[in-house]
C-alpha cells in the first residue's frame, strides 16, 4: 500500500498534465477525427510506459483503444477497466479549455470522464511499477461513444465480458466520495406520426394533424412520471424532441417524436416499454398512424452485481483513511452492459466533480490522487479474492 501511495504522490504533477492534454482535445461523440486523435495520443503515451496497446478502427464512430498488462493477452480471465473518451460537447463548442482555480479544474469532460481515464491509467502504472504486469491480467477499454448509449461499443463490451473476471468503471464519484452501486436503465423511442395535409383555412374540424396527435401523446407520456426520482417504483419519462409541419397555413402531415424513460429493473423496463409503445401506436387523432423508427435500450445496474466489489472497495478505503459510501444514480453507464453479461462490476471510481453535461463542469484535483490509490488497492484485493475461487457475485 505504501508503495502505491509513494508512486501516486511522485506522479501527481504528471497526472494533472495528462488530464490537461486530454481535456484540451475536443472529443464530442460525433467528432470522429477528434476521438481518433485522442486514441493516437493515448496509444503512444501508454505503450511508451510499458502497456500493450491495440487500436480497433471504426468506420462510423471514433476508434476503440485497449491497453493491457503484458500477461493479459493469454489469460483465461481478465480484469476489465472501462472508461469513455467522448464528451457531450460538439466540435465547435466555446467550452474548450482546462482552467485551474486551486483544487478545482473546469473544462469539457473533466469529470465525465477524462478525469476517470487518468485515475484508471495511473492505477495501472502504479501496479506495473510493482511488478503486477506479469501476474495481474488487467485490460483497459477506452470507449468512443458512451454518450450515445455505446452503440459502437456494445458488441465489443459483450465480447470482452466473455472472459472477464470482474470490471471497474471510472465514471465520476459521488459528491461525498460515494461509489455507484446501482443505476437506472433506459428505454428510448423515435417515432414518425403521419397525418393528412390540407389548407388550414378550409379545415376547422376533423383535422388529421400529426402535430396534434403528437401533442396528445406527449401529455399521456409525461403523465407516467412518478413524483420521486429515486426509489423502487420511481419512473421518469421525458419527451425530449418534437418536430413537424411545414408552414403555419398547412395542416401538419408529419411529426417526429423522441421519448425516453428511466427504469430501475429489467422487469420494470419491459412493462414500461409496453406502456409507452401502446401510447405511441394508438391514434389520438382519428386518421393518424405512427411508425416506430428506432428503439434504444440500456440495461439497469442492479445491486447484486456490485455487492462484493463494493465491500472490498469499502475495506480498501478504510485502510487508506478515506471515506466512501454507496450511491444510486439515475444516469446510464457501460457498467450496466457488463453487468448484463454476468460480470461483477463496480462504478463511480473516477474523481469527484460535478455539473457534467454543462459549461460549468468541474473536477476536484485532489480526488485524482485519492481515487488512484483506492483503485490500485481495490484491484489487488479483488484479484486475490478472485484467485481464491470467489466469483464476486451472489449465488443464483
Amino acid at each position: 500500500m505504501e508503495a502505491i501511495r509513494t508512486f501516486v504522490a511522485t506522479h501527481e504533477k504528471e497526472m494533472f498534465g495528462l488530464l490537461h492534454d486530454l481535456v484540451e482535445m475536443q472529443t464530442g461523440t460525433d467528432n470522429k477525427a477528434g476521438i481518433d486523435r485522442m486514441v493516437s495520443f493515448l496509444d503512444g503515451y501508454l505503450s511508451s510506459r510499458g502497456l500493450r496497446t491495440r487500436v480497433v478502427e471504426q468506420k462510423d464512430a471514433g476508434n476503440i483503444l485497449t491497453a493491457e498488462f503484458p500477461c493479459a493477452g493469454d489469460a483465461p480471465r481478465r480484469i476489465l477497466l472501462s472508461g469513455h473518451m467522448d464528451t457531450v460537447f460538439p466540435e465547435d463548442t466555446t467550452f474548450r479549455h482546462l482552467c485551474r482555480e486551486g483544487d478545482v479544474a473546469h473544462g469539457p469532460g473533466t469529470c465525465d470522464m477524462k478525469g476517470g481515464l487518468v485515475v484508471g491509467i495511473f492505477a495501472m502504472l502504479a501496479l506495473l511499477e510493482q511488478g503486477f504486469g506479469q501476474t495481474m491480467p488487467v485490460r483497459f477499454l477506452f470507449s468512443p461513444d458512451e454518450e450515445r448509449s455505446s452503440r459502437t461499443m456494445r458488441a465489443f463490451l459483450r465480447e470482452e465480458a466473455a472472459r472477464a473476471a470482474f470490471a471497474l468503471v471510472f465514471e465520476m464519484a459521488g459528491p461525498e466520495n460515494e461509489l455507484v452501486r446501482t443505476r437506472k436503465g433506459k428505454v428510448a423511442f423515435r417515432v414518425r406520426i403521419c397525418g393528412r395535409a390540407g389548407h388550414a383555412a378550409f379545415i376547422t374540424r376533423g383535422k388529421v394533424s400529426a402535430l396534434l396527435d403528437a401533442a396528445r401523446k406527449i401529455e399521456l407520456l409525461e403523465a407516467m412520471n412518478t413524483s420521486e426520482v429515486r426509489g423502487e417504483g420511481s419512473l421518469s419519462v421525458n419527451v425530449g424532441r418534437l418536430s413537424g409541419g411545414v408552414a403555419f397555413n398547412v395542416v401538419p402531415e408529419e411529426a417526429f417524436l423522441d421519448v425516453e424513460s428511466r427504469c430501475n429493473t429489467v422487469r420494470q423496463m419491459e412493462e414500461v416499454s409496453e406502456r409507452i409503445r401502446k401510447i405511441l401506436l394508438e391514434p389520438q387523432v382519428e386518421g393518424t398512424s405512427t411508425e416506430i423508427l428506432e428503439t434504444v435500450m440500456s440495461p439497469p445496474l442492479e445491486a447484486g452485481a456490485t455487492a462484493a466489489l463494493y465491500a472490498l472497495a469499502a475495506e480498501a478505503a478504510a485502510e487508506l483513511g478515506q471515506q466512501t459510501g454507496e450511491e444510486y444514480r439515475p444516469g446510464c453507464s457501460e457498467a450496466s452492459f457488463l453487468a448484463r453479461e454476468g460480470v461483477p462490476v463496480l462504478d463511480g471510481l473516477g474523481p469527484r466533480g460535478g455539473k457534467d453535461h454543462s459549461t460549468e463542469e468541474f473536477l476536484l484535483l485532489s480526488s485524482l490522487r485519492e481515487r488512484t490509490e483506492l483503485t490500485a488497492l481495490l484491484l489487488c484485493k479483488a484479484w486475490e479474492r478472485w484467485k481464491s475461487g470467489s466469483r464476486l457475485l451472489p449465488e443464483a
